[in-house]
């Protein structure tokens, strides 16, 4: 693109989510749901990241045509 982009500023919004969906939407107690499993699996994840960073080789998966 050659010269200046007028249009960029007006392309993009800083809101949260979260004010886009109400109080009493069925999306919010899962959204906690959601939340609270992931720390819960938070010490798993870890251990798999760090046999990951340990160099170990990945398994080379043939895929069917």
């Amino acid at each position: 693109m050659r010269g200046a982009d007028g249009h960029t500023k007006a392309t993009f919004t800083m809101a949260r989510l979260t004010n886009f969906v109400p109080g009493n939407h069925s999306l919010r107690p899962i959204r906690i749901c959601l939340h609270e499993s992931v720390k819960r699996m938070d010490l798993l994840f870890a251990r798999m990241h760090e046999s990951a960073t340990k160099g170990n080789p990945l398994v080379p998966i043939k895929l069917s045509s």
